[in-house]
């Protein structure tokens, strides 16, 4: 404890002699005591849970010490100017006990790196209409993700989404990466990459298909297409069992029997066929009925 008053007493007293000292610009804040590569704020010293490690530190540098004065002086404990350029690198703690490492010559502080252990994206994967463009698409991604570091803190960083191969009119699963800029101090050693899953849904096709409508002893239903989603150009339909092609919102009939009628959608000039799938007639009457196309 003599020791610590001792310390003590010794920087006050530095405080009081030289306060009208030139001042130095330089990293390690003033008012701190130096023990070669440990510095503290001088306020610790009254800090009863810091005594054991001060004096420690006082004892290790063989009882003396360095005392960075208000103006940013540097003196030794007999009072004489010292030049910063015989500083080590030193780890200084502050009044709350956070530590910061400083670089030698009371340089800067030393910048730690950390590293990315992980990258969580919200949401990981969206669905999308068949016929969704890749802008469009990439809006319903989030515009940020969260690095998770190794010194187990987090960092959200923007990111800029990608996938070369997306076509929005082929229904399936789309891999996007995401690029961003790291954070200063922060490494990606493993090269992890951001990724989402863009689910293009099928195209499909909105009918209608009457009662059955009977002619003596044959049974029919009009298969009409109201709409179609998804596919470009598309402009007319035919249905398995005729040879009709009509535009949209004009019917085909055609003869029930097999429950399962075969769709086509067809370019305007009714011959190019752009994506094919089936209904269910069998019910007594279907109304707007979604069918999906391949």
């Amino acid at each position: 404890m003599k020791v610590k008053k001792s310390l003590r007493a010794i920087a006050l007293a530095l405080v009081v002699v030289f306060v009208l000292s030139s001042t130095a610009f330089a990293a390690i804040p003033n008012n701190t005591i130096i023990f070669n590569d440990k510095a503290y704020d001088l306020s610790l010293l009254d800090d009863p849970s810091m005594v054991n490690e001060i004096l420690g530190a006082f004892v290790a540098n063989h009882n003396t010490f360095i005392y960075k004065t208000p103006t940013g002086t540097f003196l030794n404990n007999n009072g004489n100017v010292v030049n910063s350029g015989v500083l080590p690198a030193v780890t200084y703690k502050d009044v709350n006990k956070n530590t910061t490492p400083y670089n030698a010559q009371d340089g800067d502080p030393v910048v730690q790196s950390v590293s990315i252990t992980a990258i969580t994206v919200d949401p990981a994967a969206v669905t999308v209409d068949n016929g969704t463009s890749k802008d469009v698409a990439i809006a319903q991604l989030s515009a940020k993700v969260t690095l998770t570091l190794s010194d187990n803190t987090t960092k959200d960083v923007d990111v800029t989404w990608d996938c070369a191969t997306y076509d929005g009119a082929k229904a399936g699963d789309y891999a996007f990466n995401g690029t961003f800029t790291l954070p200063g101090g922060v490494t990606n050693p493993d090269a992890k990459v951001a990724t989402a899953k863009v689910t293009v849904k099928d195209a499909t096709v909105d009918l209608t298909a009457t009662a059955d409508v009977t002619k003596g002893a044959m049974s029919f239903k009009d298969i009409n297409v109201k709409s179609c989603q998804g596919i470009d150009g598309a402009a007319k339909f035919k249905v398995a069992g005729s040879s009709l092609v009509n535009s949209f919102g004009t019917a085909i009939r055609v003869m029930n029997g097999n429950p399962t009628v075969g769709i086509s959608i067809l370019a305007a000039n009714g011959t190019t066929v752009l994506a094919t799938g089936s209904v269910d007639i069998s019910k007594t009457s279907v109304t707007d009925l979604t069918v999906n196309l391949q």
